[in-house]
């Protein structure tokens, strides 16, 4: 049998280079941490001593330090093995961490944050088991039907208090009902929260600036130290409800015909796409109800109504794309690009009406039998579309933000505030989201 040091030169001799030299460093240094007890032993300082002096070790020498020998073994296979328990503690978190980031990307379950979730009582039997088995849990955590139900359970109980205290935050202290038709007012659209301790959301609510249900339940603050998150400091008391934002979303319902209370309201309030003109603005800045509830935030008190769907087209003549501020923000080499073109322009300082005729949908398409002189005039022609087209004022989309800070005191630039026209030498896919 060969010695490690054996293997090391073996290993060394095969990888023959840098590689070979890295490897065989490693084995080195983990050889020597692992055997350094061993030599610092008294067994092992005996012999040295009596192998510098040229003398044999015998047994009446090992009997003098044969107690020390005895309570150093112990203590090394004590030692040993906590260090193992501390490995396989380790695995098991992590493996825990993975389990819970498979449950995230399935999105069929609401979850709390990761430090939350390792309190469940499932997850800390799973952790906290000890013992010499190098067995991996991950299989079970994912197959296990009966680890699977235990881990709804947990949730179930750990929602049921967070639940009732969001619910009465609302104004709906022991809300309960019988009826599967209505809404439970946590799953409301209205049901909108902050958070007190950092007034913060995650990417994928910055375009609504305030939380749902899910997003309170999965919250964690940005400022925590990293060992703040481990402990985990997830409080519902946190978390209060944003009043701008369950305003707007009452006045849209109200416009639409929808209740709160009724589970097809989200797909109502949508389906009417971008109608809601605010009130609040000096402009007329028309949108949909994705961009409703952050609009909300820069108004004190934002008032909205419905514009009649004829009339649309004449208003947003340039049509609102979902997610383009953002897109334009990041940081990749494909945005920045985008961000020099001189393309894009305020909604904010549109004047009304000179841009285009309005249209009616009816005079969109000449009917036979009508005068298609007039047919002809619902549209401008080249040069009349290019003389209005000067008047509007293009930036690039940095110099927008600028504009849009120091003229209309706006900090950050969303999608119903601005409009792009890409020039028709330019490929359509540099535009694409």
């Amino acid at each position: 049998m060969r010695s490690p040091y054996q293997e090391i030169a073996s290993d060394y001799d095969v990888g023959c280079g840098i590689d070979g030299l890295e490897r065989s460093s490693r084995k080195i240094t983990a050889t020597c941490e692992r055997e350094k007890p061993v030599l610092d032993s008294s067994t092992c300082k005996t012999r040295r001593h009596k192998t510098n002096v040229l003398e044999e070790l015998n047994p009446t020498d090992f009997s003098l330090v044969r107690e020390d020998v005895e309570a150093q073994l112990l203590n090394m296979t004590e030692r040993r093995q906590r260090s193992m328990n501390e490995h396989y503690y380790r695995r098991r978190r992590i493996e825990v961490e993975q389990h819970f980031n498979r449950l995230k990307s399935e999105g069929n379950f609401v979850l709390p944050t990761l430090a939350e979730f390792r309190k469940l009582p499932v997850m800390q039997l799973v952790q906290g088991k000890v013992g010499t088995s190098n067995n991996s849990f991950a299989g079970d955590l994912k197959n296990s039907l009966l680890i699977a139900e235990l881990i709804q359970g947990d949730l179930r109980k750990w929602m049921e208090p967070v639940v009732d205290a969001l619910s009465s935050e609302l104004g709906y202290p022991n809300w309960k009902s019988a009826s599967t038709k209505k809404l439970s007012p946590v799953k409301r659209l209205t049901a909108r929260f902050k958070c007190k301790r950092c007034d913060r959301v995650a990417k994928k609510y910055s375009n609504d600036g305030c939380l749902d249900f899910e997003g309170v339940c999965a919250h964690q603050c940005p400022h925590l130290s990293e060992k703040e998150a481990k402990q985990g400091s997830w409080r519902v008391e946190d978390f209060v409800k944003d009043e701008k934002a369950i305003r707007v979303i009452s006045q849209a319902l109200t416009l639409c015909g929808a209740r709160e209370d009724d589970p097809s309201s989200a797909d109502v309030v949508k389906s009417f796409g971008p109608r809601f003109k605010c009130l609040s603005c000096s402009a007329k800045i028309v949108m949909g109800f994705s961009c409703l509830v952050g609009h909300a935030h820069r108004h004190d008190e934002m008032k909205v109504e419905l514009e009649a769907e004829r009339d649309i087209f004449s208003i947003n003549i340039f049509p609102i794309l979902e997610g383009r501020s953002a897109t334009l923000m990041n940081l990749s080499y494909r945005s920045k690009k985008q961000r020099e073109l001189r393309v894009y322009g305020c909604r904010h300082c549109l004047p009304g009406g000179d841009i285009r005729p309005e249209i009616s949908s009816y005079d969109t398409v000449p009917r036979e039998g009508r005068d298609t002189a007039r047919a002809a005039t619902a549209f401008p022609s080249a040069s009349e579309e290019a003389k209005r087209h000067k008047k509007i004022q293009f930036f690039s989309f940095d110099g927008l933000r600028s504009h849009a800070k120091n003229k209309h005191h706006i900090e950050l630039l969303r999608d119903e505030d601005l409009f792009y026209q890409p020039p028709s030498h330019l490929s359509v896919r540099l535009f694409r989201s």
